[in-house]
C-alpha cells in the first residue's frame, strides 16, 4: 500500500486530536502533533533567558513565562500523518471538517 505524508495545521489540541482519531480509521499511521507558538518560541531562547535570571537572581515565573496559558502567543498544533494514498482526498476533508488547514 503506498502512503502519502500530510501536514495540517489547526487552532486548537481538541481539533487536532478529533482529526487524529479520524485519520486512524484510514489506516493513517505515524501521527506526528506539534505544538506551535506561545511556549515553542519561547522555548528557543529559554536557555539564555534563564541564564540571565540566574545572574539577576530573578525566578522565570516573575517575568510571565512560566504560566503563561497555551493560547498566549497565538499557539496552533501543526499534524504530520502518513496517510494511504487511496484515502487522501478523504483525509483532506476529514482535516477541514476538524477546522484545520492542509499545508503545503
Amino acid at each position: 500500500m503506498e502512503m502519502q505524508s500530510i501536514q495540517a495545521r489547526f487552532s486548537s489540541q481538541e481539533q487536532a486530536e478529533s482529526a487524529v482519531r479520524k485519520l486512524a480509521s484510514l489506516r493513517g499511521d505515524c501521527f506526528r502533533l506539534e505544538r506551535e507558538g506561545g511556549f515553542a518560541q519561547a522555548d528557543a531562547s529559554a536557555g539564555s533567558f534563564d541564564a540571565e535570571m540566574a545572574e539577576m537572581d530573578a525566578p522565570v515565573e516573575s517575568f510571565g513565562w512560566a504560566n503563561e496559558p497555551a493560547s498566549a502567543g497565538g499557539t496552533s498544533f501543526s499534524l504530520t500523518a502518513q496517510i494511504p494514498a487511496e484515502a487522501a482526498e478523504q483525509a483532506r476533508s476529514v482535516i477541514s471538517a476538524a477546522g484545520g488547514k492542509m499545508l503545503g
